[in-house]
């Protein structure tokens, strides 16, 4: 995962992911643009730029005894880190 951005349109079900700040905020533009016919949708305001700071994972897998499953396990929200590698010419 290395888009750590991402506009959630409500109103349109639109969630769109991006590397950069800036490229979400120019998509959320163009969407807040879109809400613009004759008069303003009253969607424009559930737009939202967002930045993802953590995800579900898997945590305690271990085997089903009753064997109904291949696994049991549980999940709990972790924080990411993003790293970034320098883009040699």
């Amino acid at each position: 995962m290395d888009k750590q951005w991402f506009v959630s349109d409500l109103e349109n079900n639109i969630y769109e992911f991006f590397e950069t700040e800036e490229d979400a905020v120019r998509f959320a533009q163009e969407c807040i643009e879109n809400c613009l016919d004759d008069e303003w949708s009253d969607g424009v305001e559930s737009i939202f730029v967002n930045k993802i700071t953590h995800r579900a994972v898997m945590v305690n897998s271990r085997p089903d005894p009753d064997g109904r499953f291949d696994v049991l396990c549980d999940y709990e929200m972790q924080k990411i880190t993003w790293s970034y590698q320098a883009i040699l010419p």
